[in-house]
């Protein structure tokens, strides 16, 4: 709970400072969906794992590794959903 508290705290800084395409913007909605994928719940997970995918692709491109790495986290918690 801690974590996603910090978390959100960053993010609201950096979307004042950067705007909402920067990277570390993605990075953070990547950790946000990490830490709820850490809670159980995956339907905020994917929504922040979405929105980290949609900034990568669109500033990083397809075959950055980030946005591999990003979309691998998406695809995880996709599986884990359809297993449980």
């Amino acid at each position: 709970d801690k974590a996603i508290d910090f978390y959100n705290k960053a993010l609201a800084i950096d979307l004042k400072v950067l705007g909402d395409q920067h990277p570390k913007v993605a990075t953070y909605y990547n950790n946000l969906g990490s830490a709820w994928t850490s809670k159980g719940d995956y339907d905020k997970a994917i929504a922040f794992y979405n929105k980290a995918l949609a900034i990568a692709l669109k500033v990083l491109g397809e075959q950055h590794p980030y946005t591999k790495i990003v979309a691998d986290n998406l695809f995880s918690i996709r599986q884990q959903q359809i297993d449980n």
